[in-house]
């Protein structure tokens, strides 16, 4: 049930919290795009026996690299502040048109994501699983370096209202 998957994923999240004040990684400039296994994410779904559609579209992309966009200009010491949670939902929120999407997103900085041997589809499925309901999904992941040098992977779930 998507209980079973909340719980799931607070744990695995809790453990890379605790992971991220231990550990920093680098990578390239810019913002790049990440594929992501569509039939891999639902399937992370369907171990729960819970069915979700998820398609990655320009939409969704569009949405992860404004969020992205605002991660370049961040320590990585701050992703994590409440205040810099309200500066990236504001680049969610108008990077796509608000009156046809709701959406959420989730980030975590590579090192965190491969200590604890997660993928981008378990960054993916953590962005659609905010939603607790809904059963078809847009997304969209990118590869962001913050301004001091920390590679961090950035997912964008959409719903369609």
């Amino acid at each position: 049930t998507i209980m079973k998957v909340k719980k799931l994923l607070a744990l695995v999240l809790s453990a890379m919290m605790a992971i991220s004040m231990l550990t920093a990684c680098g990578g390239g400039n810019g913002v790049k795009n990440v594929s992501v296994s569509n039939s891999e994410v639902e399937a992370i779904f369907a171990a729960e026996n819970i069915e979700v559609n998820v398609k990655t579209t320009n939409t969704a992309k569009t949405a992860a690299k404004a969020i992205a966009g605002a991660m370049r200009e961040l320590n990585s010491n701050v992703i994590y502040e409440d205040s810099t949670k309200q500066i990236l939902a504001n680049a969610l929120i108008n990077s796509y048109p608000s009156g046809d999407y709701v959406g959420n997103c989730y980030y975590i900085t590579r090192a965190e994501m491969e200590a604890v041997g997660a993928d981008v589809e378990t960054v993916a499925a953590s962005a659609v699983a905010t939603f607790g309901q809904g059963k078809d999904f847009e997304i969209g992941v990118v590869e962001v370096e913050t301004k001091d040098g920390v590679s961090c992977i950035v997912a964008v779930a959409l719903m369609q209202r």
